[in-house]
């Protein structure tokens, strides 16, 4: 498809020949047109259209706004075209566009291409943007860049009807005159008469009204005058100037007397993409005034011509002629416009100048000629001279990131770092500036990484000590890395590790002459908990001592009742990787809490007096129970296997036994049943007989007590519940002598899918009795106060075989019982 320029004009076109393309224009009635209601095929048959219009873009925009267009529909329409032609959203800054005849600068809202996004140009890439044109596409409500008015009148400036005058007589006579230009240039003072001023500069005006006024107040004339005269504006003038050309939004503008061409430029969205920034010409009565160049406002603002407006202007911008590519390594990358004559150092200047790491010596311009490109080159010493075309591109490359005479040492030297590479540098020259080697030094084997002619690495060994002393040295060259190791970067890593009964376990680093006091007293020292009798280390034996079934070496000391180590530990010397090993007290306990809830005369918590601690015990210290308690109801809560205590992780990433414990089963609970893990409680009930705990204590039924038990008694209950697999789940009221049966049938009985067999009772201490079948009788549980009956769900049965699947099976059987007779035979 032919691309054309989209304009608000061929808006208008579009809607004035949609009623009838052979129509007369001036008969349609715009009001009546709604956007939504066009189909793709109208607007695009009217895009081709467009290119035909016998009317210039202002007057269809008049013509329009007469018929009753609104500016909803006309951007509903604009963004229909812009759907259908992406091509027409990227000229559209361009040649072409139009917008009201008369727009105020202090309303830009009514500007429907606001929020327009305009595409950037690439060049090898990177996205450059022209120069300038970000001066004005800043233009908004909050940046107006209007001439102010609240500034001294120049005396150049030229009146004209509009503006105020105010005269101020003072010394012996005193009177202010205000008045306005009327539109025949005239003001009218009482006196004196009609006065023309329009036309007239601002000091001239002055001259001809003291004259006039002189015949009034005679104080104004003579050598010793003793009345004065001060001429000023007031209010001023608006003036309408035209902004044509490549501008973003062409039109006439109403701005204020003192604007400049730079005001009414700004007024109109600035240049357009294809508009010039450097040759804006001011059109006065057919004549040019002067030319607007925007890079001069930009670099040297001191010598720019003012080039003020008057009333009927025009400010034309044309295409530009010249425009350039700048990247890579400058300031300012971005495409600039070039007057004929300007340079490439020029060009430079424009962009700030080179980035700091920008390779200077030369650059590369891509151009294009008739049939193709071409490349020029372009030294430092001849940017001055060298002139561009349109179209140049030209990308500053970087600086070769390589240093040309940079040495570098590390390790253990006084002065690690990069180094200045002189003539004939020595090793030994770099030693010394680097302040020489450090005291952990290791100086019988140091080396240098050297980079050969093709990039390839190469190691240099040399010995240090020899290079200090002068028998031996080596001549440095560029990039070479000289590296000095440290006996301790020779070393393994040498640690004493502390595990057991001490506040803070864990590895240490090994020091000289460390005896196990030292080692206890990094660790925080003894917990209470430590056994007093013996301390161990274990000492890892070398490859030297030629044992093969011996692991470690074993140290044994005392401690005294102070906790502090006697003489033989204090004497004995800790090596690397020696392991200390504090046990823990076999009679040291810590408190174990239990605790007793509901019908008990004090419930609450208590810590149990002995291992041997029973329910009755706990019972009798709880007060006994109240009148209300539910004995057989009596539960107690622990801890089961799946709860995990606190894992030790210094040193030997250890599992105790407990959590080791806990992690099986749940491994095992998993394969076996399918369960997740999230489901595994880390507590349990636990059944227990009440009544026979507290009347035969010591018994069987009277359960030791461990630690995080709870044992809840609760208050009386009355009712039983049944759920599972009945008609009816419910919970109902206890009757004495009441069993399984009978609560299933007040529940409506089983359902379809109730395994009535497998139905099973849990009481509320936690204890369960399942259904018992002799032949076909079935013995239901007895229910007590506060059970739960639970009806499972009946085993999806498998569906019988039918008749095809029987036959399929059996002509399968026959077929094998034929091929294993043949075998046989």
């Amino acid at each position: 498809m032919k691309k054309i320029t989209l304009s608000i004009g061929f808006v208008f076109l579009l809607f004035v020949s949609l009623p009838s393309i052979g129509q007369d224009i001036q008969n349609v009635d715009l009001t009546t047109i709604n956007v939504d209601n066009l189909t793709d095929e109208q607007i695009q048959k009217f895009v081709t259209k467009a290119e035909s219009s016998g009317m210039t873009q202002t007057q269809l925009e008049e013509l329009a706004r007469q018929r009753g267009m609104s500016e909803l529909e006309i951007q509903k329409l604009r963004t229909r075209i812009y759907s259908l032609n992406p091509e027409l959203a990227e000229t559209q800054d361009g040649a072409g566009t139009s917008v009201s005849a008369t727009r105020l600068r202090e309303d830009p809202s009514s500007d429907p291409f606001q929020n327009r996004t305009i595409k950037r140009d690439t060049v090898k890439g990177q996205a450059l943007k022209i120069f300038g044109m970000d001066f004005f596409e800043k233009r908004s409500k909050e940046s107006n860049l209007s001439s102010s008015v609240n500034i001294p009148t120049p005396s150049t400036y030229v009146l004209g009807a509009g503006d105020e005058m105010i005269i101020d007589i003072f010394g012996a006579s005193e009177i202010t005159y205000r008045q306005e230009i009327s539109p025949d240039g005239q003001i009218i003072i009482s006196g004196i008469g009609p006065v023309s001023l329009a036309g007239l500069s601002l000091e001239v005006a002055q001259e001809k009204l003291k004259s006039r006024l002189s015949n009034i107040y005679s104080g104004l004339r003579g050598r010793n005058p003793n009345t004065f005269m001060q001429v000023s504006l007031g209010d001023i003038r608006t003036i309408n100037v035209n902004v044509i050309g490549q501008v973003t939004y062409p039109g006439t503008y109403s701005l204020h007397s003192f604007s400049n061409v730079l005001n009414a430029l700004y007024a109109a969205g600035g240049p357009s993409k294809q508009g010039t920034l450097r040759n804006i010409r001011l059109i006065r009565d057919a004549k040019t005034i002067g030319i607007f160049d925007f890079y001069t406002f930009l670099f040297a603002p001191e010598t720019t011509q003012s080039l003020r407006l008057q009333d009927g202007d025009n400010v034309i911008v044309d295409p530009f002629v010249n425009r350039v590519s700048l990247s890579g390594a400058v300031k300012t990358p971005a495409k600039f416009e070039m007057l004929p004559g300007e340079t490439l150092d020029k060009l430079i200047a424009y962009a700030g100048g080179f980035a700091e790491n920008a390779f200077t010596a030369s650059v590369l311009i891509e151009r294009s000629n008739e049939k193709m490109k071409s490349v020029v080159s372009v030294a430092r010493s001849q940017f001055k001279n060298q002139e561009l075309q349109n179209g140049d591109s030209i990308n500053v490359e970087q600086i070769i990131n390589r240093f040309e005479n940079r040495v570098a040492i590390t390790g253990a030297i006084f002065r690690p770092g990069y180094y200045e590479l002189t003539d004939g540098m020595l090793l030994s020259d770099l030693l010394k500036k680097a302040e020489g080697l450090r005291e952990d030094a290791f100086k019988e084997r140091a080396n240098i990484f050297r980079l050969n002619s093709d990039l390839s690495s190469k190691n240099i060994s040399f010995n240090v000590q020899n290079v200090l002393e002068g028998k031996e040295d080596i001549v440095l060259n560029r990039d070479d890395q000289v590296i000095v190791q440290s006996i301790f970067d020779l070393r393994v890593a040498q640690n004493i590790q502390i595990k057991g009964e001490v506040q803070k376990p864990g590895i240490y680093p090994y020091l000289d002459s460390m005896t196990v006091e030292d080692i206890v007293t990094q660790a925080g020292g003894f917990k209470e908990s430590a056994n007093r009798s013996v301390v161990e280390v274990a000492r890892q034996l070398g490859s030297e001592s030629g044992e093969i079934t011996r692991t470690a070496e074993i140290f044994t000391f005392e401690i005294n009742d102070e906790l502090g180590l006697d003489a033989k530990a204090s004497d004995f010397i800790l090596e690397p990787f020696d392991v200390v090993l504090i046990k823990r007290s076999s009679f040291f306990h810590s408190q174990e809490i239990v605790k007793i809830e509901g019908e008990v005369l004090y419930p609450g918590y208590y810590a149990l007096e002995s291992r041997e601690d029973k329910i009755s015990d706990l019972i009798s210290r709880a007060g006994g129970l109240t009148d209300f308690a539910y004995i057989e109801g009596a539960t107690i809560l622990r801890r089961t296997e799946y709860f995990e205590g606190e894992i030790s992780s210094i040193g030997f990433n250890e599992l105790e036994a407990e959590n080791y414990r806990s992690k099986q089963l749940k491994e095992l609970q998993q394969r076996d049943t399918g369960e997740e893990l999230t489901k595994l409680g880390d507590k349990e009930g636990i059944g227990i007989d009440l009544g026979a705990s507290i009347q035969n204590p010591g018994s069987k039924h009277d359960l030791i007590l461990k630690d995080g038990d709870v044992i809840s008694v609760p208050k009386q209950l009355q009712t039983v519940r049944v759920r599972g697999n009945v008609l009816y789940p419910n919970t109902l009221r206890y009757e004495q002598g009441m069993s399984a049966k009978r609560a299933i049938s007040q529940a409506g009985g089983f359902t379809d899918d109730a395994r009535p067999s497998k139905a099973y009772v849990i009481y509320a201490n936690g204890s369960a009795e399942r259904t018992r079948s002799f032949f076909w009788i079935k013995k239901y549980p007895k229910l007590r106060p506060g059970a739960e009956v639970i009806v499972p769900q009946r085993i999806r049965e498998r569906q019988p075989l039918n008749a095809q699947q029987l036959i399929g099976i059996t002509s399968s059987l026959a077929t094998l019982v034929l091929v294993i007779t043949q075998i046989n035979n």
